[in-house]
């Protein structure tokens, strides 16, 4: 009923959300903690029902408010699993609303606890996720890759329902690769595999993909037999979309082949249909088709009386794909900056690292040859090598220059640090250290000068 019905099933989940908050305001669910935690346990499960219903209306804000009420509780549970089904979730309304920045965001969230609770079923139903998104940006290369992903998971855990639709996803990325007859053999495989499952909607929606391989390849008796094919099972499941879609495709497909009576008469059961349940895609279709139809059969009136409602449909899904088409650049520009950024941080990293290990080394050696000088200059001042003035005053340049280069680079982190960079500043920094050495060197050259002079006297 909820399925056929969600303004009904909305009405009655929130009826059932206000008898559990009256109970969980209740003295005795107040006193029992068991009682208080399977009323929230039944809260949480009641908002992501709503969540789930109010997507299905196409109310996308209130489906995100209520799985955000969903996650929320199922985190001060500490419901792990069931948090990364509200993230999934929330990602699936994201994807629908053409937010694909955040259904990326939420599926990578749900896919991370997947991994850390080593749930492969959920951790293969993320990738697969991840890869409609990406499917629907159009990075079809991107989004096989995650299939590839998801389809080994599938075959480790051996859930058959989620190989043949993935099966199905992989052959829709490669018709838009345009490898069709790759397609082909993939669609193949989900079919049988969902005739061994007797599974009859999967069966029909892969029934009615392969038709549609077959009318882009101008075989249209194949495509015709397929979809005939899929539509009993459609039919059968109650599924009013894929009726709708397959009885669509039936009448394109003899509009193509020239059969006019045959495609007007399943273009308006089509049409029927898709009015029924508002799926606009199918409405704008099969209004052009129809008005092409009998402008071609010479029914002008009728041609434009569906070509007007053909131009009001198409403006309204002009908009929503205007506004799909913006979050497409919206998270392909996110995606990208965040790139960019990862690998500014990175190179800056190592552009740091190999700045430390230059300073370290340098800071060896220069202490290494300052502490020989000052061997060196302690020999000559104590008097145990004779040396003439010239080749003291030598060592003790050399020596005291040595020692602000030393200083330099041992003080260059915090000069960094206090200028920013600025070279003006670096400079009046280096400046101020070295007529603070000035006067160590001019002393210790007095002092050695004086000490030979009195060895010659």
């Amino acid at each position: 009923m909820q399925y056929e019905n969600p303004k009904e099933a909305i009405l009655l989940s929130k009826q059932s959300m206000e008898i559990c908050i009256a109970l969980l305001e209740s003295n005795n669910s107040k006193a029992d903690a068991k009682v208080s935690l399977r009323l929230k346990r039944f809260m949480a499960q009641t908002f992501n029902c709503l969540g789930v219903f109010y997507w299905m209306a196409s109310n996308f804000p209130e489906s995100i408010r209520c799985h955000e009420n969903a996650l929320e509780l199922r985190r001060v549970l500490g419901d792990k699993h069931n948090e990364a089904t509200s993230l999934n979730n929330l990602g699936l309304v994201y994807k629908a609303q053409g937010n694909f920045n955040e259904a990326i965001k939420n599926y990578f969230e749900a896919l991370s606890i997947s991994v850390n609770e080593g749930d492969k079923s959920l951790i293969s139903n993320n990738l697969t996720n991840i890869g409609t998104v990406y499917h629907d940006m159009g990075e079809y290369q991107k989004a096989l890759d995650f299939y590839a992903m998801s389809l080994k998971m599938y075959k480790e855990i051996d859930d058959q329902i989620g190989l043949s639709m993935t099966y199905s996803y992989i052959g829709n990325a490669n018709v838009m690769l345009k490898n069709n007859e790759i397609a082909l053999k993939y669609f193949e495989i989900g079919i049988s595999i969902s005739k061994e499952l007797k599974y009859p909607f999967l069966e029909s929606f892969q029934l009615n993909n392969r038709g549609e391989v077959y009318a882009i390849m101008h075989d249209y008796e194949k495509a015709l037999e397929s979809y005939q094919e899929s539509l009993p099972m459609a039919r059968e499941v109650g599924d009013l979309a894929l009726v709708a879609t397959v009885l669509c495709n039936m009448g394109l497909s003899y509009f193509d082949l020239g059969n006019y009576l045959s495609s007007e008469k399943y273009l308006k059961e089509g049409l029927d249909m898709a009015n029924s349940i508002n799926a606009l895609p199918e409405i704008e279709v099969n209004t052009l088709r129809l008005s092409e139809l009998y402008a071609k059969t010479g029914q002008f009136e009728k041609a434009y009386t569906f070509q007007s409602r053909y131009i009001a449909v198409h403006d309204s899904l002009y908009k929503d794909n205007r506004t799909k088409e913006l979050g497409q650049l919206e998270t392909r520009h996110e995606l990208a900056w965040e790139a960019r950024e990862e690998q500014r941080a990175e190179e800056e990293r190592a552009r740091i690292f190999e700045s430390r290990k230059k300073r370290v080394n340098l800071l060896q050696y220069m202490g290494i040859s300052l502490m020989l000088l000052i061997v060196g200059f302690v020999i000559v001042v104590l008097g145990l090598k004779k040396v003439n003035a010239k080749m003291a005053s030598g060592i003790t340049f050399f020596a005291t220059l040595l020692f602000f280069e030393f200083m330099l680079v041992l003080f260059d982190p915090f000069i960094d640090g206090l200028t920013n960079g600025e070279p003006v500043y670096k400079l009046i920094c280096n400046a101020l250290l070295a007529v603070c050495i000035f006067p160590v060197h001019s002393f210790l050259e007095k002092r050695l000068t004086r000490k030979l002079l009195k060895k010659e006297i």
